[in-house]
């Protein structure tokens, strides 16, 4: 049995290192396209110059030093894909890492396309933004020179190290997470049979066998045993890239492939070397019918790992699911919201800094607003702490306008005016009247900015909080207060509410081409950072919440596995050290319960302090909800300990009837 288990871990094993090999590839073909290795960041906030002259010059200094700098774009492309263009100053760049069929790129992500552009094919695409190449200090200093001539600001990115990269794939990931559960769980079953051997290893040292070589020996049974494991992986692995991606992309990633599951198999014959050295075989542990020490020391060690990794993953998956459902409970909103755009600044500080800057944001979203291109969402709520009593009892108050609700198909028929001192006593305390809160964010600095308040009883309301494009929730709102206004910016302030509002995504453009015209009529376009689907990044969200839920869950299993394994373990060595005794006070009628009392409460105590360390390991690397945490940590903790439980009771029977049959 444990040796199809260990066949069947090595073969996952072999699965998950390559799912992990081509996500790295797929990350770095993405964030350093064409074999780059620099990446920067350029805002162009205060020149004077034409758009096309800036561009002009930046090629020409990029020419000078022969090198290429390449600018990343992605946009929502038809059928939820993403078109990721790259824009070219100085020469072409070669087809380093990447299918490039003519002008066309073949991006590895299958929801990915684009195309490679000279830099004068920029149009409306703002020259700051994330630039990456392939750069020496002599082109750093030139292009650092050429920042400061054109009133530019760029930001050197530093490279990661390849030990935070591997921290971060393994910790931070789906596919690590599983790898680790896997390699856990290989590591156990390695464990559990050399534990079934270890008196068939002992016999040969005392038959005069060397230690070396029965090490030897055993290692070569399990590379038998992994090796056929990690070949199907592998070339599952390459046949899957073929259908999947085209034969084009195998000379690409094939070598990654290899590397990556070579090193799994490498670290997984070097556990065993390990483990058989830690549980190496024993004359004296044979002539006191006892198992060598180091059995119980690793043991220990595979449980307590096995309880770590599980609080590591636990959290993460149950935060998966509940994503996974918001995100199909909001599954409507982003639906409608397909086309919809929002503008990313690159200093909005410098542009209320000019005279011009807040007129001209003004003119754009007038504009917008004009042309039915200008929706406004935000829960208030999620920008300023408010706690339920001080919303008067509603779960969320929503400033909006009649432009976002009519696109939900929501009129003001559908909701129901008040009066809010009425409504919402202790809200508008806060809200309304000299110095509060509208008065600052109100265009006349009163607090008569012609809103108008609503309540929407169970009629649902689409709503965005703060920042929702940067990791913020959307919410389908019920039981809340809807502040709505029919002008926006007769009822706001520019600096106080619409440009921060604006910045943080939700104020939003209906059309991109709009928002795009707007921006550049109003000379707005040099302070622009990227301009961004807001659909398209809770669908991206969606997808890999998809495509990560199934290594998440696949890891729940693994360390499930784990846990049985170590747990089997612990018992059966605990059974066979104490089976005289074992079968001394069954025969004198104590039940197996009362006899696992005393082990039970210490693996009880071991395993309670092991998940309060890596619960609070858990909380400093990923952050999890608190609750959800605790929930998982008390999940694991009971399931840990109730196998245990029927293990050492198992295990106490069988070592009974083994000891009553006088078999060794």
């Amino acid at each position: 049995m444990i040796r199809w288990i260990i066949r069947a871990a090595a073969l996952v094993l072999s699965l998950v290192c390559g799912v992990l090999a081509l996500q790295s590839f797929a990350f770095q073909q993405e964030h350093q396209p064409f074999g780059t290795t620099t990446a920067l960041s350029l805002r162009i906030n205060e020149s004077t110059l034409p758009k096309e002259e800036v561009a002009t010059s930046l090629h020409r200094v990029v020419e000078e030093h022969g090198v290429s700098l390449l600018r990343e774009t992605s946009k929502e492309a038809p059928e939820g894909d993403t078109a990721h263009d790259i824009f070219f100053f100085g020469a072409r760049p070669p087809a380093t890492a990447v299918s490039l069929d003519g002008d066309s790129i073949q991006w590895f992500s299958r929801h990915s396309h684009g195309s490679l552009l000279p830099y004068t094919a920029l149009g409306t695409t703002p020259l700051s933004g994330r630039y990456v190449l392939s750069s020496s200090p002599e082109t750093r200093a030139a292009l650092d020179a050429w920042a400061r001539e054109h009133q530019a600001s760029i930001e050197w990115e530093n490279p990661t190290s390849p030990i935070r990269l591997v921290y971060a794939y393994l910790i931070h990931n789906g596919a690590g997470n599983a790898a680790l559960a896997t390699f856990l769980t290989l590591t156990a079953a390695l464990s559990a049979w050399l534990l079934g051997r270890e008196r068939g290893r002992s016999l040969r040292l005392l038959g005069g066998v060397p230690r070396q070589r029965i090490h030897r020996e055993d290692s070569l049974s399990i590379t038998a045993l992994l090796a056929p494991g990690f070949l199907v992986g592998s070339l599952a692995c390459l046949f899957w890239v073929v259908s999947a991606h085209g034969s084009e992309q195998l000379p690409l990633v094939w070598s990654r492939v290899l590397l990556v599951q070579g090193a799994a198999f490498a670290l997984a014959l070097a556990s065993f070397v390990l483990l058989s050295a830690v549980g190496r075989p024993s004359v004296d542990a044979l002539a006191h019918r006892h198992i060598p020490h180091g059995f119980r020391r690793m043991g220990l060690v595979l449980h307590g790992a096995t309880l770590v990794v599980a609080l590591l993953v636990v959290p993460s998956t149950a935060t998966l699911a509940l994503h996974s459902h918001r995100l199909a409970q909001d599954h409507a909103l982003w639906e409608a919201m397909k086309g919809t755009v929002r503008v990313s600044f690159s200093d909005s500080t410098s542009l209320l800094d000019t005279p011009e800057g807040p007129r001209n944001v003004a003119a754009a979203l007038q504009e917008l607003s004009d042309s039915d291109n200008l929706r406004i969402s935000l829960t208030l709520d999620s920008s300023i702490s408010y706690s339920r009593e001080e919303m008067d009892g509603f779960r969320h108050v929503i400033i909006t306008d009649e432009a976002w609700l009519h696109a939900f198909g929501i009129s003001p028929d559908d909701l129901t005016e008040v009066s809010l001192p009425q409504a919402a006593p202790t809200f508008a305390q806060g809200w309304l009247g000299k110095d509060q809160q509208l008065s600052l964010l109100s265009r006349d600095g009163t607090d008569n900015a012609g809103l108008r308040y609503y309540l929407n009883g169970a009629t649902p309301v689409p709503a965005m909080e703060a920042g929702v494009v940067l990791g913020g929730n959307t919410t389908q709102a019920t039981d809340s207060l809807l502040v709505v206004t029919d002008a926006p910016l007769a009822s706001f302030s520019v600096e106080g509410f619409l440009l921060p509002t604006l910045s943080s995504g939700n104020i939003v453009s209906a059309e991109e081409g709009a928002l795009r015209e707007a921006l550049a009529r109003h000379h707005l376009d040099p302070y622009v950072y990227s301009v961004d689907s807001i659909a398209q990044l809770s669908l991206d969200q969606a997808r890999k919440f998809q495509e990560e839920s199934r290594m998440y869950f696949l890891t729940v299993v693994l360390i499930l596995a784990a846990i049985f394994l170590s747990g089997t373990q612990n018992a059966a060595l605990w059974a066979t050290r104490n089976a005289r005794r074992i079968t001394t006070r069954h025969l004198a009628g104590h039940p197996y319960l009362a006899m696992i009392g005393a082990p039970l409460r210490i693996d009880a105590l071991r395993a309670s302090l092991i998940v309060a360390l890596a619960g609070a390991l858990t909380f400093v690397l990923r952050h999890p909800d608190p609750l959800i945490l605790l929930a998982s940590g008390a999940a694991v903790l009971v399931l840990s300990l109730a196998a245990s439980a029927l293990f050492y009771r198992a295990c106490a029977a069988q070592a009974f009837r083994r000891t009553v049959a006088r078999h060794p």
